[in-house]
């Protein structure tokens, strides 16, 4: 009797100590370059994913800290360039990935939401926009070359409704790509500076945001949406025929509205929409400009 008693002490006392240490384990934060982690957003057998924030561009990011068991330090950044380079309305978007403390991590845009298995749906159609939704983005990945292995409730994202993101215009995401071709990143943090700054303002502001396309002609951006819209692996050319603002003009001599394409927004409220809505591309915030 005494012999098991001191075994189940043993026991007792080796099982303390395990859910001490993986305790610990779970709550070691690392310290990565540039990020600032703050809140636990949730965990999983992935790894553990946290509210934080990068601190070169001032914004909020959900950041994921892989568990060791799951992937190397060698194979997760090569992972995350290859999901970086998907640009999809429903894909997350990669920010930067990399290693600390012998833990791999990346870093990713921060939804602002519930995840399917914890949302309720309205409607059938409802469910089957959102499938839609899903099929169209995993088609997009499967064409170029990515499979996602994991597809389940937990794992689908459901942003809120009615949000105004500028990163959605295409013609925005030309003006982006062909800034970081050109080496012009210091434009969208001049832009992102300037736009920050006129939020405090009284009165009108400049729509500071058409900085972003003034680099280029209507041309050079027609080519880039061609390029950003051609599918994966088709042979023919992609060209967008479009008016330009002058002939728009000499077609419509007796109407101002081209702000749409311009930027001249016609009130001092548009110019700061926009601006606002360039604050959250920037800093990753899923939320409306207006």
């Amino acid at each position: 009797m005494l012999q098991e008693d001191a075994m189940t002490d043993a026991l007792r006392s080796l099982a303390a100590e395990l859910d001490e240490l993986g305790n610990e384990a779970e709550e070691r934060v690392p310290e990565i370059p540039d990020f600032q982690l703050t809140d636990v957003l949730g965990r999983g057998g992935m790894g553990t994913v946290y509210l934080a924030e990068q601190l070169s561009l001032g914004r909020e990011v959900a950041l994921k800290v892989v568990n060791s068991s799951v992937a190397t330090s060698a194979t997760l950044p090569a992972e995350a360039r290859t999901v970086a380079q998907l640009h999809h309305p429903n894909i997350v978007q990669v920010y930067a990935a990399g290693t600390a403390q012998d833990q791999s991590w990346f870093a990713m845009e921060l939804m602002r939401g519930k995840t399917a298995n914890r949302s309720l749906f309205a409607s059938a159609e409802d469910v089957a926009r959102l499938g839609v939704q899903i099929a169209e983005a995993l088609s997009y990945a499967h064409h170029c070359g990515v499979i996602h292995r994991d597809v389940k409730p937990s794992n689908i994202f459901i942003g809120e409704n009615g949000m105004a993101k500028l990163g959605d215009f295409v013609a925005f995401q030309a003006a982006i790509e062909l800034l970081k071709e050109s080496n012009q990143l210091h434009v969208i943090e001049e832009v992102y500076r300037k736009a920050k700054s006129s939020q405090c303002c009284e009165g009108p502001v400049p729509n500071y945001v058409q900085e972003i396309y003034a680099p280029f002609t209507a041309e050079q951006l027609s080519a880039k949406i061609a390029e950003l819209l051609s599918p994966v692996g088709i042979c023919a050319e992609v060209s967008v025929i479009f008016q330009t603002i002058e002939g728009l003009h000499e077609a419509c001599p007796n109407h101002t509205g081209d702000w749409y394409f311009t930027g001249n927004y016609p009130t001092p409220g548009g110019a700061k929409v926009c601006n606002r809505a360039f604050i959250n591309y920037i800093e990753g915030r899923n939320e409306r400009a207006y």
